[in-house]
Order: C-alpha cells, then structure tokens, then sequence
C-alpha cells in the first residue's frame, strides 16, 4: 500500500478529518513497516497533495488544512475538489479519484459511488465515426453514443441535471500507439438539444469553468481547436450566462483584501453552489435567485483560512438560512435537523420546517464546522 493510499485510508476510518497525531496513531495501527522518519513522510505526502501547500505538486488535491498552525486535516470527497483544471490524466489515474475498479473504454461512463457522468472525448476524430465534439467559447457541443437519443434514460439525467457532468478532453486519442491522456475541461451544465438530431442526438453544454485568458496551454489548445466542418446548424454568438471571468480563485494578495472587505462572496457563492448542485441543501428548491450561500461557522468567527473553505459553507433556503444563522436550527453530523425549543409549533408550521427534514448529504470537511456550529446552539438552549 502506497503511503498515499493509507492516508486516505487513515482519514476514511477517522470520519474525514482529525488532529494530525490522530492520523498518526491510526497509522501505527495500520502498519507494520514504519521506520524512523514516518512522520516526515506522511506530512510531506499531505502537502504534496494539498493545495493549501507550498510544495503542492498540482496534480491531485486530496487533503485540506483546516487553519493554519492547527494541526487538523480533512479528506476532500468530491472528485470535482480533488481534480485540477487543465491538468492531464489517463483513465489509469482517475481511478483513485472516483473509487472504481475500471473506468471502461467507451466515451461515456457512469460513476457508481458520485451521481457524476464522465465524458471521455477526442475532437479531432479520425475513425470510422465521426462526432461533432468541440468548444465554441463558453459553450461545449457533443454527440451522444450512436445507440443514444436525447430520451434515453442516462441522457435524460444529464439533460434534467440529475447528475453532474465532468469532461476529459484531448484532441486525438494516440501517438506513437500509445493512448494519449484527457485534459481535465471541468463541470458541464445542459444548455440545448439540437431539434431533430437523433442516435446520435447533439447536445450543448454550457463549460462553467471555461475563463477568458487562461494561460494554461492544456486548456486553451482544446478551447481554440476548431473543427473543418460543424454538422450542426447550433451556433452560440453570446457568452455563457454563468461565464467566471471574475470568480478566479483569489491570489494571496487579493485574499487580504477579501479577508477585510468581503468582496469574495462571489467567487465564494459560486463555489457553495456548485458543491451543492445549484440546490438548498435541505428542501433540494432549485430556485438561485433565492438560495443563500452562508457559512457555517459565521465569518466573524472564522479565521482567514475558514472564510474561503468550501467545507465551512452551505446552500440554503431563505427560511432555513435565516434561522440556521440565528443558531434557532442546527444539524448533527448524519445531518438530522435540531430545532430549538424556543420556536413555537404555530411558527414552525408557518416557516415550513419539520422535524424530519436533514441535509441531503455531509461532507466531511463540513462536520468540523457544523460541531462548531452545535456547540453554539446548545449554548443559547441551555442559556
């Protein structure tokens, strides 16, 4: 076993995150090959691996510190956390990502563990079939397999947004005989169907994570390749509705100013909604006008490293936001709902809450937060 794979494995048995002499001491019971300087390695392989590091490789982002100097560690889930845009990976190196013994060879795969579809695509396709698959500007056009029509059942999904679409991109499949490995494109969202086209049907997805000016090279010969000839009369002239040109992650610099003038609600909103699917985390409402991206811990009491961390974030209603805010709701960490005795039967069924509502999921960088979160509510129950 890899000294990667048994962190994560550490971190699994742990509940997500820890202390990092917890992880230390779930380790020594893990191994019996330990040698003098172990816990160097281990740190070193947690940096390695973390974005929140100096000597982050840039490759996989598994782990995330939870505050500088504090010594606590989080295993990130989502493979949309993990991956890094613009980055090269083969089928090979995504297993390790989505928990799947094979990712098959076809262009599209279905993940067991996420509802997450992956589209594996060449755009200049040479073979015997020939697909319409290319960028034009924020909008990413694509054919389904030969056997597929906008209603079969794994298309309708995507279409209905059930499930979260991922794209793996590269312009030819080989060289020299040997496969070529996907850019990681990031997220697709379903834009339109072509009206007729049918086995294949031709989709366009908007690209969320498609940005003016990128200057990785990966990305922008995939993003500027143009095909000889288009088969589809859909042609997009306007930018994509949800176009990030100014929701970069922000610099170091940029976070000071963030930090005191909270400008990063934008960048920081987007984020919230994309973990959550665009939907209240609670009730599932998909209206986006109206749900509130809000931190779990309150910004004023967060330290500069919380106040940009995904896992201190939840999308929420308005009814729900307002009192999970004024600590009157709060949840456990297999996400039942807690309610406080200060609410009044008449008032809870006029706000629309019951007492069987929960999270529709926890991720586990969440739960040090939500305990935060408890603690404060169970505070003003017993004040």
């Amino acid at each position: 076993m890899t000294w990667l794979d048994c962190i994560r494995l550490a971190f699994e048995t742990l509940g997500g995150s820890c202390h990092l002499s917890e992880l230390y001491d779930r380790i020594e019971d893990m191994r019996s090959d330990l040698e003098a300087e172990w816990k160097a390695t281990v740190r070193a392989t947690l940096e390695a691996h973390s974005s929140d590091s100096t000597i982050w490789r840039g490759r996989y982002n598994f782990f995330q510190s939870l505050g500088k100097g504090q010594g606590r560690w989080a295993l990130r889930e989502q493979p949309q956390d993990i991956l890094v845009l613009g980055e090269k990976y083969s089928r090979q190196d995504l297993l390790k990502v989505f928990h799947e013994e094979s990712l098959g060879r076809e262009g599209i795969f279905y993940c067991k563990h996420f509802e997450t579809t992956l589209l594996f695509t060449n755009l200049n396709n040479r073979g015997q079939f020939t697909f319409n698959n290319f960028f034009e500007g924020d909008y990413f056009h694509w054919d389904t397999q030969n056997n597929q029509s906008i209603d079969t059942p794994r298309i309708a999904e995507i279409v209905n947004g059930r499930r979260q679409v991922l794209l793996f991109c590269r312009l030819d499949g080989s060289s020299t005989g040997r496969a070529k490995d996907f850019v990681y494109c990031g997220e697709l969202e379903f834009f339109q169907h072509e009206p007729g086209s049918r086995r294949p049907a031709h989709i366009v997805f908007e690209s969320l994570d498609y940005r003016d000016g990128s200057e990785n090279e990966n990305l922008t010969e995939l993003w500027d390749w143009a095909p000889g000839q288009v088969g589809t009369g859909l042609r997009m002239n306007q930018p994509s509705r949800r176009r990030q040109r100014s929701l970069k992650k922000p610099n170091e610099t940029e976070r000071l100013g963030l930090i005191v003038s909270r400008v990063g609600q934008g960048y920081y909103r987007e984020k919230i909604l994309k973990r959550w699917k665009r939907r209240c985390a609670v009730t599932e409402c998909s209206i986006k006008k109206v749900l509130i991206a809000s931190h779990i811990v309150p910004w004023s009491k967060s330290n500069d490293d919380e106040r940009l961390d995904v896992g201190n974030g939840i999308l929420l209603s308005p009814n729900l936001d307002a009192l999970f805010d004024r600590h009157l709701i709060s949840f456990s960490d297999k996400g039942e709902i807690l309610i406080s005795s200060r609410l009044a039967k008449k008032d809870l069924l006029s706000l629309g809450i019951k007492k069987k509502m929960s999270l529709k999921k926890v991720y586990r960088d969440m739960k040090p937060y939500l305990e935060r979160h408890r603690s404060v509510f169970q505070e003003k129950e017993n004040s």
